[in-house]
Formats: structure tokens, sequence, C-alpha cells
């Protein structure tokens, strides 16, 4: 566009009046041999310009065919449905081709839905291991599944590798990106013992979107000690965590509030833990759970409509990279 315009200029056909007055503001040059070689320059420069946006045009075409987005889609609840996870996608996924894998727990038991899930996590990551390249591939996560679940599902996808997580927002029916500001805002905790202590089972609390129950809590599980860790305002409720910086900034607090709690307790053999959060943040404390010093971990699975003392209805027992079981 510039090039045009300086074309025009060198040419003289640039005039322009001032209202009211005689006056005429020429712009121009006279059409000399100076002016011409001017105009050449600039008609080459408009060409060279062409190419080299259409050279970018292709080599970005390019790069972007040769990618693939392993999608993970993820659903346990029987009246979730398959919800396109895929639609308004960040500007760098224009143009990818994607790969489904789906791990479809709807209308199942935990232990069957467990099976699932390492076999569809194996079948993603050898999607990205025997393709055309690791950094050819684009891996994404989006579930609407149980806890547990989504907890092993992080756990299984582990904390090397990287990959992009969808959260779906329930009231608009929609998947979205975790792209708003961190707030800023810190974690408050139960205070933990100065002493180490001679426990062998001890609980904590993961309290972000709902409220535990802890009626329910203190009958099931009488004998444990249990910890806590929400937001320093108090304050619980949906989509609190639709920031991903804030989510790792978060997830490192929990961890090292982790690891000074298995510290309080040396002889801890199994942790329970409670989580009340959205998915993408759920994936998260499982991928940060893969580290060898942690003891076996129970992640609980709550169900509101059940008797009071039954509610949290079974647990998932991770003890190690495929040590898996349903209690």
């Amino acid at each position: 566009m510039l090039a045009l315009v300086g074309s025009f200029w060198a040419w003289g056909v640039v005039s322009i009046p001032v209202p009211g007055t005689d006056i005429v503001v020429d712009g121009s040059i006279s059409s000399s041999e100076p002016a011409f070689w001017i105009q050449i320059l600039l008609a080459l420069g408009a060409f060279a310009c062409f190419i080299i946006a259409i050279f970018l045009f292709v080599a970005h075409h390019r790069s972007q065919s040769s990618k693939r987005i392993v999608c993970i889609e993820h659903l346990s609840y029987e009246t979730s449905q398959i919800r396109g996870i895929l639609k308004d996608l960040p500007a760098q996924y224009s143009g990818v081709r994607e790969e489904m894998v789906l791990i479809d727990g709807r209308n199942k038991s935990p232990k069957r839905h467990l099976r699932i899930l390492e076999a569809k996590m194996s079948e993603a990551k050898d999607k990205i291991t025997h393709g055309s390249g690791p950094n050819n591939y684009l891996p994404m996560y989006g579930g609407i599944a149980a806890v547990p679940m989504v907890v092993l599902a992080g756990f299984e996808w582990g904390n090397q590798n990287k990959i992009h997580i969808r959260d779906y927002d329930r009231s608009s029916g929609v998947w979205h990106d975790n792209e708003e500001p961190d707030n800023g805002i810190l974690l408050q905790s139960t205070q933990l013992p100065e002493t180490p202590q001679s426990g062998t089972e001890a609980g904590l609390c993961l309290e972000f979107s709902i409220p535990m129950d802890r009626p329910d809590m203190s009958l099931k599980f009488p004998n444990i000690p249990i910890f806590s860790i929400n937001f320093s305002n108090g304050k619980v409720g949906l989509d609190q965590l639709c920031s991903e910086h804030k989510q790792r900034r978060l997830i490192k607090a929990v961890v090292d509030y982790m690891n000074t709690l298995i510290k309080r307790f040396p002889h801890l053999e199994k942790l329970h833990l409670f989580i009340t959060a959205q998915s993408s943040f759920v994936f998260r404390v499982g991928q940060a759970l893969r580290q060898s010093h942690i003891p076996g971990v129970c992640i609980h699975h709550y169900e509101r409509s059940q008797p009071l003392g039954s509610r949290h209805t079974w647990c998932l027992q991770i003890r190690g990279p495929g040590k898996y079981e349903i209690h």
C-alpha cells in the first residue's frame, strides 16, 4: 500500500485543494527521470513484499498441515455428551487437523472406566510417539468426568509432557480456555503439627468450587486427621480458577504444603485426597502427584444423593505408575 501511494505521489497525481481558497497543495514532483526511477523502485518493493507474503503464507500452511491436535475428550457422567471441545480454539490451532481420543466412561463401573482410561491414555501417547515427530503434535485434554478419574488422567499423562487443558462451562454449555489474568489471590491452610506424628493415614481437602461435606467426612473417616487448603478469602465458587498462570502458582503451593505434611507424618502410608475444583485444576493435581516420594494416594468420589455417612462412595488408590486400585 505504501508503494502504491508512493507511485501516485511520484507521478504528480496527489494534489489537495484548500477549501475556501484558490490554493492547491501539490505533493508531487515533476515527471522527470528521477521520478521514473523512484516509481520503478517502489514497484519492485511492492512486488518483493508480495512475494514474501506468499512465501510466509505457504510456509505457515505447510507448518500447520503437518501438525495434528491429539484431543483427549474424557466423559463419565450419563448425561454428558460429546460437546464440541474443538470449537473456538486459540489462534495457534487454526487450520490444524485433529485426531480424537475419547475416554468414554459413561455407564461404566469405576473399574471398567479405569481400564478404558489406561488404554486410551496409552493410545494418545502412542499417536505422538509413533507419529511424524513430537513437535508436530499438539496434545489437548478436556474432561467432564469423576474427580478421581480426572486426577488419574493427569497422573497418567505426567508432568514432563506439555498439554493444553480446556474446561467446560456448564452454565453456557461451551468449552473454554483458561486465559483470564491471575488475580493474585493466596491460599490459606490448616496448620500442620510442629512435631512428627505416628499416624499412617491423613486427609487433605482442596476446597475451591463447592464446600466439602464435613458431616459425612467425620462419619466416614472418624480416626483420620484431615487438613484443608482453600482461598485466603474463605470463599468457594465455580470457575474461580480460569487462569492457567493462577492454577500453576496454586498447584505449586499445594505441592509445597503436601510435602510438609508428608514430613510431619514420616510413617504415612495413605494420603486421602478430597478435591472440589474445575477439571483443568484437578488434572494438574494429578500431574503434580507423579513424584516418587509421595506415598499411596486415595482420591475420593462424592455423591450427594447418598445417605449421610456413605456419600464418599468409592476411591481410586494410586501407588505409582500403573499401580491403581478401586476401593
